[in-house]
């Protein structure tokens, strides 16, 4: 999957937020994690963006996450950011059930898109996840 449409209710008016590849944490012995995504509002950037996911430590994930990952998520103290503008002011957008919409009065609906080939961007981020110039 490369996209997700997203449907404003009741009005089913869909948008489409395209996902990125190319996104890595860059570690402090200088190895790289590719940054995991999910759907999300991001007020400061006005708009449905790919924020951070971060999968829980505890209890084990599912899948499983390598050693490294989990040691990294384990020392990580920030909540999520939006990719693009670095903002932790997110909401996280469920996919598969409609939900109230963070942008207008009605609810919206996430749903699995089109078959895309995805953006491919080479960003790279600190542990963090602070966008590195």
């Amino acid at each position: 999957m490369a996209a997700f449409t997203i449907r404003l209710l009741p009005d089913n008016e869909a948008q489409v937020l395209r996902l990125t590849r190319g996104n890595w944490y860059e570690l402090e012995d200088g190895s790289r994690l590719p940054v995991a995504t999910q759907p999300a509002w991001c007020p400061r950037c006005h708009a449905f963006v790919e924020a951070e996911f971060l999968p829980p430590t505890d209890p084990p994930a599912d899948p499983p996450i390598s050693a490294r990952r989990r040691t990294w998520l384990e020392q990580r103290h920030s909540p999520p950011h939006c990719l693009e503008c670095g903002s932790s002011e997110v909401t996280v957008l469920p996919v598969l059930e409609e939900a109230p919409s963070p942008c207008h009065a009605g609810t919206i609906r996430v749903e699995p898109g089109m078959i895309t080939p995805p953006t491919i961007l080479n960003r790279l981020y600190t542990p963090e996840g602070v966008r590195k110039a």
